[in-house]
């Protein structure tokens, strides 16, 4: 399973964006890509985020006295914690 939290701008919707990322990650690799033909699985999930909720995450956290290096998110696997803050700073609450 893949899950990404990903801003938005516009009028994009979830399915948009989970169709877009489907597609490319299908052309850029093919095991990917099996899983939907062999198993009819589309193992990817998308939370939507609000422009500007990463930066919002990063600030709340320096102004609680972190250091600019424990400040930033983990790109892969952060934890729960952390997704729970950027949805909720996620104006829209989408996901």
């Amino acid at each position: 399973m893949l899950h990404l939290y990903v801003e938005v701008n516009g009028g994009r919707d979830e399915a948009d964006v989970v169709s877009s990322v489907h597609k490319n990650l299908k052309a850029l690799d093919p095991a990917y890509g099996d899983l939907e033909s062999m198993l009819g699985i589309i193992p990817l999930r998308v939370s939507l985020l609000d422009p500007g909720t990463f930066q919002s995450y990063y600030q709340e956290r320096l102004r609680r006295g972190e250091s600019a290096e424990q400040s930033r998110l983990s790109h892969m696997s952060p934890p729960s914690e952390a997704l729970r803050d950027l949805l909720r700073m996620s104006k829209g609450g989408r996901n």
